[in-house]
């Protein structure tokens, strides 16, 4: 993520969209963290709370992302790439 102003994100993975914060959490499959910072290239390594991970996805092929910011980030270009494969 690239924002327009100084400000840092954390970014969510989830397998479904839900309303509801219980719910929300256990749909979590990913947190990076408070405090990245822009521009930044970040490479995750496998641990107990980090991907890669089994997921079942409500809609297959679909993963839903959020990002909370520290302030209006302004204009915020990037991309989220995830690499996997389905399993019957």
């Amino acid at each position: 993520m690239n924002p327009a102003n100084a400000v840092t994100y954390q970014l969510y993975l989830f397998e479904d969209a839900s309303a509801d914060d219980v719910q929300t959490r256990h749909d979590l499959i990913y947190n990076s963290g408070a405090a990245m910072a822009k521009g930044t290239v970040y490479k995750e390594m496998p641990s107990q709370d980090q991907l890669p991970a089994i997921v079942r996805c409500a809609t297959p092929g679909r993963i839903y992302y959020m990002l909370d910011w520290s302030a209006a980030p302004g204009d915020t270009t990037g991309y989220i790439v995830i690499r996997g494969k389905m399993l019957v």
